[in-house]
């Protein structure tokens, strides 16, 4: 016989958080994955992160559809100079 109480309780509810986080996640971040180039072609993105080439920056978008380029180029080239 197992005693429930706190710590089973808690330890069903971390177990069905795990697993909504896992069912739900992977398929948007399927979603946006592709392949993208090695090529430097920077754009600044208004979370004021880097992204190596507009594809890597459209990956991003894609699971954050909230973020916009800020300006082609390193953050700290285009919005200093």
């Amino acid at each position: 016989m197992v005693k429930k109480g706190l710590p089973t309780t808690m330890f069903c509810v971390v177990l069905l958080v795990i697993i909504g986080t896992s069912v739900a996640s992977p398929s948007h971040s399927i979603r946006c994955e592709r392949g993208c180039g090695f090529n430097l072609d920077f754009v600044c993105g208004s979370d004021g992160e880097n992204y190596a080439n507009p594809c890597v920056f459209g990956i991003e978008q894609c699971r954050n559809p909230r973020l916009r380029e800020r300006c082609k180029g390193r953050c700290e080239e285009c919005l200093n100079g």
